[in-house]
C-alpha cells in the first residue's frame, strides 16, 4: 500500500511516520510537513519540512513550502530566507521574485511590532504582524492585481466615469438645492446617473422607492414612480397604496399639485415595516447597508449619539449615497466577467481627522457564520481595496481621490483601511479580532485589516465593537 492512496489525514499522519520510521526520505518528511500544513499545526509543519531540505536543500518545493508556511505562521524574516533560496535556485522565474519582494516589503511593520514587546508571565506576548490567513491575504492581493493586470480595459472606462462625474458634480448640487429630502427617505446615484443625467434614486431601508428629476431650469420637475420598478415593490413590501389617475407615474414633488408625492412621503415618513420578511440576501444587506451609512451621515460634534467618531461615507458631491462599481467580482472566486462589470464596493468611507484621514473599503455581511466567517469578507475587501489602490495610480487617480473627498494629489505613500462589516456572532470565536491592525504592503500601498461586530433591532444600531477607533 503507497502513501498517496491513504486519503483520511489522521490515517495518513499515522502510515507516514510509520514509513519514515522503517526507511526515511525527503519525500516522505515534505508529505508529512503538508500533512500538518493543512490541519495548521505549523510547528510540526516546518519541522518535518527542514527535514526534507536537510536531505534535498535544493529542492524548489521544499523551500517554497517552507517560505509559505513562516509566511502564514507570521515569521517574516525567515519567509524571506526561504524566498531568497528558492529565488536562488531558480532566478528566472519572476513570481518567486515578487513573492519575496512583497515579504521583503512587510519587514518594516514586523520590526516596529516586535520590538515593543511585552512579557506576561514568562511568556512572550508578541503578536505576529499576520495570522494564520496572512499567506491567504497575499495571495488574494495578488490574484487581483494580476486579473487587474490582465484585463486593463478598466483603466479608460473608469477614466471615462471619473471625467463625467466631476464635470457633473455642480449639476448635481445645484439639483439637489431644489429639494428637501425627507428621512428616513435617502438619496442614491449610481456612476451611471452622477455622469449622466443626474437623476437621484430614492430608497427607503436600502430598497429603492422612486425617482427623483430636476429640470434644467432648476425647478422641481417630478417624482417618478415607475409601475413596472416601483408600484407593486412598494405596495408588497411597504404597503404604499395610491390610487393612480390615467395610470400616471411621475407626480410633481412639491407645490399644489404634489398631492400624490406629500402622500408618498408621509407614508414612508412614519416609518413602515416590511411586510413581506422573505427576501433575498443582497436586500437584507442593503438594509443594513442604508442602517450604517445613516450612522456615519451623523455629525460628531452635533450628535452625541454616534457610535463612531471620526467617519463619514463617500458620497456623490457630497450629497447621493453611492456603490463604488469594480471590474471583477470577489463574492466567490475573483473573476473578471467579459463586460468588465463585477460587484460593487458595499461602503466607502473617511475615516480620521486631518491630514490623518484614510479610505476605507468596507465589506459588509448580514450573518457572521461558519462558512462565511470574517476571514471570506476580509478577503473580498481587500481584492476591491487593490483595485482601489490600482484605481488611484491610474491616469484618472487623481479625478478619483477628489470624488472621494480628499483634496489635492493622491499621496505617495497610500494608505487604505480595509473592515469587515459583520453582526456579533454569540459564538465569541466567530467574533475574531486576530487581524486587527496588521499591513500589508504591496505595490507601494499599505492595506490596513480592521472589524465593526454590530448588534441591531428595527434598524438600529444597539452596539458596536470595533478596531478603527482603537
Amino acid at each position: 500500500m503507497d502513501w498517496r492512496d491513504v486519503e483520511n489525514p489522521e490515517k495518513e499522519r499515522e502510515y507516514l511516520l510509520k514509513a519514515i520510521a522503517q526507511k526515511p526520505s525527503a519525500e516522505l518528511y515534505y508529505k508529512l510537513a503538508t500533512v500538518y500544513e493543512n490541519v495548521k499545526d505549523f510547528k510540526k509543519a516546518l519541522f518535518y519540512g527542514n527535514k526534507a531540505i536537510n536531505i534535498e536543500p535544493n529542492n524548489i518545493e521544499f523551500n517554497e513550502f517552507m517560505a509559505f508556511v513562516h509566511g502564514k505562521n507570521g515569521d517574516v524574516p525567515d519567509a524571506i530566507k526561504y524566498w531568497e533560496r528558492v529565488v536562488a535556485i531558480d532566478p528566472e522565474d519572476s513570481q518567486f521574485k515578487i513573492d519575496l519582494s512583497t515579504m521583503k516589503e512587510c519587514l518594516p511593520f514586523w520590526i516596529e511590532q516586535h520590538k515593543n514587546s511585552k512579557i506576561v508571565n514568562g511568556d512572550s506576548m508578541d503578536k505576529p504582524l499576520c495570522d494564520e490567513n496572512y499567506q491567504d491575504y497575499l495571495d488574494t492581493i495578488q490574484t487581483a492585481s494580476n486579473l487587474l493586470n490582465k484585463n486593463n480595459e478598466w483603466i479608460n472606462r473608469f477614466a471615462e466615469y471619473a471625467k463625467g462625474i466631476k464635470k457633473n458634480i455642480s449639476r448635481i448640487k445645484n439639483k439637489k438645492d431644489s429639494f428637501n429630502q425627507w428621512s428616513p427617505l435617502y438619496l442614491y446615484m449610481n456612476v451611471s446617473q452622477a455622469k449622466g443625467d443626474a437623476i437621484f434614486n430614492l430608497r427607503y431601508l436600502g430598497q429603492s422607492v422612486a425617482d427623483i428629476d430636476v429640470k434644467s431650469d432648476g425647478s422641481v420637475k417630478s417624482i417618478k414612480l415607475d409601475q413596472n420598478r416601483y408600484k407593486k415593490h412598494n405596495e408588497d413590501y411597504f404597503g404604499f397604496i395610491h390610487n393612480y389617475e390615467d395610470d400616471k407615474t411621475i407626480w410633481e414633488w412639491s407645490g399644489k399639485d404634489a398631492t400624490a408625492a406629500k402622500a408618498f412621503r408621509k407614508h414612508f415618513c412614519n416609518n413602515p415595516q416590511r411586510i413581506k420578511v422573505e427576501q433575498k440576501k443582497e436586500n437584507h444587506e442593503h438594509r443594513i447597508e442604508s442602517m450604517f451609512l445613516t450612522e456615519f451621515s451623523k455629525r460628531d460634534a452635533k450628535d452625541k449619539r454616534k457610535e463612531l467618531r471620526n467617519i463619514q461615507p463617500v458620497k456623490i458631491a457630497k450629497i447621493a449615497r453611492f456603490q463604488m462599481p469594480t471590474p471583477f467580482s470577489a463574492s466567490n472566486d475573483l473573476k473578471y466577467p467579459k463586460n468588465g462589470k463585477g460587484g460593487g464596493i458595499d461602503i466607502l468611507a473617511r475615516v480620521g481627522k486631518g491630514n490623518s484621514t484614510k479610505l476605507c473599503i468596507m465589506e459588509l455581511k448580514d450573518e457572521n457564520t461558519a462558512k462565511e466567517p470574517p476571514k471570506v469578507a476580509i478577503k473580498q475587501g481587500l481584492a476591491y481595496a487593490t483595485f482601489i489602490s490600482k484605481l488611484l495610480r491610474s491616469k484618472s487617480g487623481k479625478k478619483w481621490w477628489n470624488i472621494f473627498g480628499f483634496s489635492g494629489k493622491v499621496r505617495k505613500d497610500l494608505k487604505l483601511l480595509v473592515a469587515c462589516v459583520m453582526p456579533i456572532s454569540e459564538y465569541k470565536e466567530r467574533n475574531n479580532e486576530s487581524f486587527k491592525g496588521i499591513k500589508i504592503v504591496h505595490e507601494g500601498c499599505t492595506f490596513e485589516l480592521h472589524y465593526i461586530y454590530f448588534k441591531e433591532e428595527i434598524n438600529k444600531i444597539l452596539e458596536i465593537n470595533t478596531s478603527l477607533n482603537s
